[in-house]
């Protein structure tokens, strides 16, 4: 029902750090690790989820009858509707693609009606200016921002 993980409230990420703790001796220096898995596992589950039950050009009351047994009715609805939200539907490619490196720095450093750093603008011209040469996304995202720095 949370559309990121950031969005999950602290007391249920507080809550599954007690159960794995209930479960195994864990120490805290591993709690990044864990949390980091339940995150992963967290947005596999809504990935299968969606493959299996949404379709955006159904309605939602035929989504509805696709719900799992183990997800509560209101839950899938909020979720269902939340995906077949324009705004989210612009955000998916139409080919169901990933988004390119620089695609993905655009969309998530651009937000309607908030200003731009103007560094930031900088770089998304310079992405933007190299897209339209014949180098492949990635190309570009490189050579506007170097190879990738390890750790």
């Amino acid at each position: 029902m949370y559309t990121s993980w950031h969005a999950m409230p602290k007391d249920t990420k507080k809550c599954l750090w007690e159960y794995i703790n209930s479960k195994f001796l864990i120490p805290v220096e591993g709690k990044k690790c864990v949390m980091t898995g339940f995150r992963d596992a967290w947005r596999q589950h809504k990935q299968k989820i969606k493959e299996r039950c949404f379709d955006k050009n159904s309605t939602i009351e035929d989504m509805l009858a696709k719900c799992p047994d183990d997800i509560p009715e209101g839950q899938f609805r909020q979720l269902m509707e939340y995906w077949k939200h324009p705004a989210i539907q612009r955000s998916t490619k139409e080919n169901n693609e990933e988004p390119s490196k620089s695609e993905m720095f655009i969309a998530t450093r651009t937000k309607t009606g908030k200003e731009v750093q103007d560094d930031t603008q900088v770089e998304i011209a310079e992405l933007q200016n190299h897209q339209n040469s014949r180098e492949t996304a990635d190309d570009v995202f490189t050579t506007v921002f170097g190879k990738k720095q390890h750790g």
